[in-house]
């Protein structure tokens, strides 16, 4: 049983790394203002709302497919913060696909982005992603550094593969369904974890 709980975990771990490499990935830059623009095909993601007083947590509703991140960085090097970021998937012949949907400013503990989550046809495995920046307010920190990005940039990233998310997606609601079992170890008759002795007479035994 220990050794089956192993090879769970084990299997769980290899999927989430799987999930993570089968994310689409593009790049492109705006020279006139210095920024980067990296776009991210991912499966769909639950994540958390706050709303500045309550932590409420999302979900994937049963129709999104996809994850759209956003990450826009001065070509200096740094984050940018507090823009305004709207996308629009179009199909091969530029019509538009449901709605431009705006990208939330989202914190991550891997990279900060903006991102949402999107509802595309299984049918549609490849199209155009058109991306709109605009700049929040704010200050910024350095001559050189601090010169960049003071207008919209509409970018546009062509041939974007949605198979690898939507697949990615499937394994992993599948392989949730198959492992919904108690992964809790059923030590043999006779036989229990050990548990350290409690620390002086009167004491509460820790519970495992």
């Amino acid at each position: 049983m220990l050794i089956k709980v192993l090879l769970v975990i084990v299997m769980i771990t290899v999927l989430a790394g799987s999930v993570a490499e089968a994310a689409a990935q593009y790049t492109t830059t705006s020279e006139e203002m210095k920024i980067s623009i990296n776009l991210e095909i991912e499966a769909p993601r639950p994540y958390f709302d706050f709303d500045g007083k309550t932590l409420s947590w999302r979900d994937v509703a049963e129709n999104e497919s996809h994850y759209l991140r956003v990450t826009v960085s001065s070509i200096t090097g740094g984050a940018v913060s507090g823009a305004t970021v709207k996308a629009a998937v179009l199909s091969l012949k530029d019509k538009v696909i449901g709605t431009s949907t705006t990208l939330h400013e989202t914190w991550d503990a891997d990279r900060p982005h903006y991102g949402t989550n999107i509802q595309l046809e299984d049918a549609q495995s490849s199209g155009i992603v058109a991306v709109q920046i605009s700049p929040g307010k704010g200050r910024r920190l350095g001559k050189v550094e601090g010169d960049f990005f003071t207008k919209p940039v509409t970018v546009r990233f062509d041939g974007v593969d949605f198979r690898k998310a939507k697949a990615a997606a499937v394994a992993l609601k599948n392989h949730g369904e198959e492992t919904t079992e108690s992964t809790r170890v059923e030590w043999p008759k006779g036989r229990r974890q050990y548990v350290a002795p409690t620390p002086y007479p009167g004491a509460e035994r820790p519970t495992r």
